[in-house]
């Protein structure tokens, strides 16, 4: 039986949480598994199993965890050569870049990655499990006629479609330089999908700076400045848009 470390660093206990889902489905599979804090382990304990499942959260300017994370990172990269793992992380802001460039260091390393690094942001509203699926096998041609098979392929066409639209339509609302610019092209697009100049957005100030990849307070300062123009007018949540430029 293999031995599996699944080591984590977490902040606010969202990648606690994927760790925890990651332990449960590797015991689901068989493996004989240990999850620890990494300030539970050393890099030489960590290096001594068959295969490593490492998660931490994205700090900073998307960077590991400087204190404790990248640390017991550097003295295991040595060890790296030919082993089997696995990364993962949560991260509020960005485009995933710290899980890239992580990735790159361990494929340097001389690490066998299992598969291509996955960027999904997920914020579960309450308690939830969380259903690991290995689309292959539910995918293969034996399956075609069983009766779940049409509402299931139908089910995930819909949510990768939908998925795309939403990754779509923040890259559009990100493109332009300018704060104002990417905030009238956000602010227009929810006027459409509104039918009205008057319309309510479901992010607070420091969602919409991080949806809009801004600084909080530059987006505060840019929504004052237009108000002051005349293009806006908004109360918390609340917009109305009276011009353009």
């Amino acid at each position: 039986m293999s031995k599996l470390a699944v080591i984590y660093w977490s902040g606010t206990g969202n990648t606690k949480a994927m760790a925890e889902a990651v332990a449960e489905g590797a015991k689901g599979a068989g493996a004989e598994v240990a999850l620890l804090n990494v300030s539970e382990t050393t890099a030489d304990a960590a290096a001594s199993y068959d295969k490593l499942a490492l998660g931490c959260s994205a700090m900073g300017d998307e960077v590991l965890e400087e204190a404790e994370f990248e640390p017991f990172f550097q003295q295991l990269e040595s060890r790296l050569t030919g082993k089997n793992i696995s990364l993962f992380g949560s991260y509020g802001w960005g485009d995933g870049q710290w899980m890239r460039d992580w990735a790159q260091r361990a494929d340097d390393d001389g690490a066998f990655l299992c598969g291509e690094p996955l960027m999904v942001d997920v914020a579960a509203a309450e308690p939830c499990e969380i259903l690991w699926l290995d689309l292959v096998p539910m995918l293969q041609q034996q399956n075609t006629a069983a009766s779940w098979y049409p509402k299931f392929l139908h089910n995930l066409l819909l949510l990768s479609m939908q998925k795309n639209l939403a990754l779509s339509q923040r890259i559009r609302c990100t493109t332009p330089k300018s704060a104002r610019g990417r905030l009238l092209t956000y602010l227009s697009a929810q006027a459409v999908r509104a039918g009205s100049t008057h319309f309510s957005i479901p992010f607070d100030r420091q969602q919409l700076a991080d949806y809009l990849n801004l600084d909080r307070s530059a987006l505060s300062k840019e929504l004052g400045k237009m108000r002051d123009d005349g293009l806006i007018r908004c109360r918390k949540n609340e917009f109305e848009l009276c011009g353009t430029e």
